[in-house]
C-alpha cells in the first residue's frame, strides 16, 4: 500500500487504515493522536478542514471492553441498541458537547435526558465533581445498563409541560439538555405517538416559559446557564407540526440565543438565568400591553 505524507501533518494511506490507526491511539490512551488520525479522515472525506477541526483536549477513553459490553445489550431492532451501535459516533457527540459546555472547575451539572450516560461519564472524567444525571424511566433496560458500565447513576423522571422539575436539593451552573425529547415535537417522540402535530404533547410559547420559569427560580444559579440541544429537525423544518403558527413563535422566542460557534450538531439554544428573566418579563409586558 502507498503511503504519503499529508500537507496537514501526519501520514495518510486510505480511510480504512487512518481508522485503524486512530483506534490504536485510543486503546492505547494517545488522544493527541488519535485526534490527528480522525482530522485527516474527515479531510479526505470532505467533511471539514484542519483548520476547524482541532479540538481541545478532552480526556473521554472509554475502553474497548467497556465499548463491547456497552453494545451487547439490547436486542435487534431495538431503537436505543441501534444508538449504543453506534457507540464511537455518539460518545464523540457528547466530547463535542463537552467542549461547547466548557464547564469550569467547580461547577455543578445536571445532564436532562442522559440515556447512555456519556456525557455524565465525560464530564466526571474531566473533574466535574458534582454531576446529576437525570432521565425518563426507560423500558428497554439497554440505557440503564450502559450507564451501570460506566458508573453512572441516574435518576428517574418525566418531564411533562406545566409541570415542576423534581427536587435536587442544590441549585446548578449549567443545565445541559443535549437532545431534547420532552417538548413533544421531535421526530422520536413522534414516533412514540407522543407529539403527533398539534397534540396534547406538544408544548407551545407558554408551556416553555413555565419550564424556563421554573429552572430560573429553583434550578439555576445566579450566573448559571441552561443549554437546550434542539435538533436540525426542529420547529416545523421536517417535523410532523400540524400547528407552523406555534411552531414560529416558538422559534421567533429562541432564535436570538441560537449558538453559532458550536462543535456539536443540531441548533442549540443557550440561556443565562438573566436571558430567562428578560424573556418572562418580556412575555409579561406583550400581555399587559
Amino acid at each position: 500500500m502507498e503511503y504519503f505524507f499529508s500537507r496537514h501533518g501526519g501520514f495518510c494511506t486510505d480511510v480504512d487504515v487512518l481508522k485503524m490507526l486512530e483506534k490504536i491511539s485510543r486503546t492505547i490512551a494517545n488522544e493527541k493522536n488519535a485526534r490527528l488520525f480522525r482530522r485527516e479522515i474527515n479531510i479526505l472525506r470532505g467533511h471539514d478542514t484542519a483548520e476547524n477541526y482541532d479540538r481541545p483536549t478532552v480526556d473521554v477513553l472509554c475502553s474497548e471492553d467497556k465499548r463491547n459490553e456497552i453494545k451487547r445489550h439490547g436486542s435487534p431492532g431495538d431503537g436505543y441498541l441501534d444508538y449504543l451501535i453506534k457507540f464511537d459516533h455518539k460518545f464523540d457527540d457528547n466530547r463535542d458537547l463537552f467542549c461547547d459546555l466548557a464547564p469550569e472547575p467547580g461547577d455543578a451539572v445536571l445532564d436532562v435526558g442522559s440515556g447512555a450516560g456519556f456525557l455524565t461519564y465525560i464530564l466526571k472524567r474531566n473533574g466535574v465533581d458534582v454531576v446529576e444525571a437525570l432521565d425518563m424511566p426507560e423500558p428497554s433496560g439497554v440505557f440503564n445498563n450502559s450507564c451501570r458500565i460506566l458508573g453512572v447513576e441516574k435518576k428517574e423522571f418525566t418531564i411533562e409541560k406545566r409541570k415542576p422539575m423534581m427536587s435536587f436539593g442544590r441549585k446548578f451552573d449549567i443545565i445541559a439538555c443535549g437532545l431534547l425529547q420532552f417538548d413533544g415535537h421531535s421526530l422520536a417522540a413522534i414516533a412514540h405517538g407522543k407529539g403527533e402535530g398539534g397534540g396534547e404533547f406538544e408544548w407551545g410559547t407558554t408551556d416553555w416559559l413555565c419550564f424556563l420559569k421554573d429552572m430560573h427560580d429553583n434550578l439555576l444559579t445566579d450566573d448559571g446557564y441552561i443549554w437546550l440541544g434542539f435538533t436540525e429537525t426542529w420547529l416545523g423544518t421536517t417535523v410532523i407540526d400540524a400547528n407552523k403558527e406555534q411552531a414560529a413563535a416558538i422559534r421567533e422566542m429562541f432564535e436570538p440565543y441560537l449558538v453559532k460557534d458550536k462543535r456539536s450538531s443540531g441548533e442549540p439554544v443557550k440561556l443565562s438565568r438573566r436571558d430567562i428573566a428578560g424573556l418572562l418579563t418580556d412575555r409579561e409586558s406583550r400581555q399587559e400591553g
